[in-house]
């Protein structure tokens, strides 16, 4: 399930989000910040993050970044910042983030902020030839609203992490070819919340001696409280890290998962504890296990007398490609159910021989795998007796 996220920020339609109002906050404002000792000011920050989703990329471009110290339509203040900000969502993954704005503005009541968008905004899916672009009217027209309703502290400094959940937000039109923009954005506070950063990691095939960093691995986290639910979700970079920012203090379980590995997930009775203010930074990497390629069950009398065969344990099972019958990739041996099974196997035909003493060889037809997807021979197979 390798997802690559949506690239934009694309928050149209109107949503709206509440933040606890935050009391304090751990960075001061310093005089090189240009305030004037009558002023009562306080620095925002808005970082955009990103939850993947099934597209190439997600192309969105803001032309606006306002917000409103109150419920009045006619209140919108713009930050003071460059435009347009174009910006590719699938990037954001791991440390990288995009910061929209670092202003000081009015301390008092924030109570929303929007995003204003140009009509120049598409998604690139896999197989598509050219982009495809979104139907964005409400967000052309008057920007997303997130409300915030935070009470901003002279002197401090606030950071609200803005994740956007891309799998949520893109919605196909029927069979009309169009798609549809119905943003799902997590606003929280960095003030009130944690961050954590991990590695994944596995091996690219069974006859690999050594795991490597994973990219584009799918990462998500969920309440102990809510395994069905995720709070945030990601993808690893390059070197295999990922990192989630503005989670609200507590315990949390992560789940991963990956096309061609078994899905991990953290033990329940040892959980991710986020602090807040603190960056927990897992201490070992998370290794993925190659998942099943090839299942099956061998079977054999133990006498010529006997009426049905049995389960055989401790059975020699090889693998072959097809086009290769002299050199093996790897050796199973069957459990004491007579169960066998390879992992990790790529896009291939593959041949099985079978060795027991006492027993006749056995060499299977070819069997075409492909990776990620098991194979699982239906009927056991019996070896028959040397007479």
């Amino acid at each position: 399930m390798i997802l690559k996220s949506l690239r934009t920020l694309v928050f149209i339609a109107f949503a709206t989000f509440s933040l606890a109002s935050i009391q304090s906050c751990s960075e001061s404002i310093s005089p090189t910040d240009e305030l004037s000792s009558e002023d009562q000011t306080s620095r925002v920050q808005l970082v955009l993050v990103d939850a993947p989703g099934d597209y190439m990329e997600v192309n969105v471009e803001i032309v606006d970044i306002q917000y409103n110290s109150s419920e009045d339509d006619e209140g919108w203040k713009s930050f003071d910042r460059e435009y347009p900000i174009n910006v590719d969502l699938t990037e954001l993954i791991a440390d990288n983030t995009l910061l929209l704005t670092d202003e000081i503005i009015p301390s008092g009541m924030l109570k929303q902020i929007r995003l204003v968008l140009s009509d120049n905004n598409n998604i690139v899916i896999d197989g598509e030839p050219n982009p495809i672009d979104l139907d964005t009217p409400s967000a052309q027209q008057s920007g997303l609203k997130l409300k915030l309703d935070t009470e901003l502290e002279p002197g401090f400094s606030y950071t609200f992490i803005l994740d956007w959940d891309v799998d949520k937000s893109i919605v196909k039109a029927g069979n009309s070819g169009n798609y549809n923009l119905k943003p799902v954005i997590n606003v929280n506070a960095e003030v009130n919340s944690g961050t954590v950063k991990g590695n994944v990691i596995g091996k690219l095939s069974n006859s690999e001696a050594d795991a490597v960093a994973l990219e584009n691995v799918t990462v998500g986290v969920f309440s102990v409280n809510d395994l069905d639910n995720s709070v945030s979700s990601t993808q690893t970079d390059v070197n295999g890290d990922f990192t989630f920012l503005g989670l609200a203090g507590g315990s949390y379980i992560f789940k991963i998962m990956n096309s061609g590995y078994q899905d991990y997930e953290t033990p329940q009775d040892t959980p991710i504890v986020v602090e807040v203010g603190v960056v927990n930074v897992l201490g070992e990497s998370i290794e993925l296990l190659l998942s099943d390629s090839i299942k099956g069950n061998v079977v054999g009398k133990l006498t010529v007398d006997d009426e049905n065969p049995i389960a055989l344990e401790n059975v020699t099972v090889e693998i072959f490609v097809a086009n290769d019958l002299v050199n093996s990739i790897t050796t199973a041996t069957t459990d004491i159910n007579g169960d066998f099974s390879f992992q990790g196997l790529m896009t291939d035909s593959y041949v099985l021989k079978i060795t027991n003493e006492g027993y006749i060889d056995y060499e299977s037809t070819p069997i075409d795998v492909e990776f990620g997807v098991l194979y699982e021979i239906a009927e056991s197979i019996e070896l028959l007796l040397i007479e």
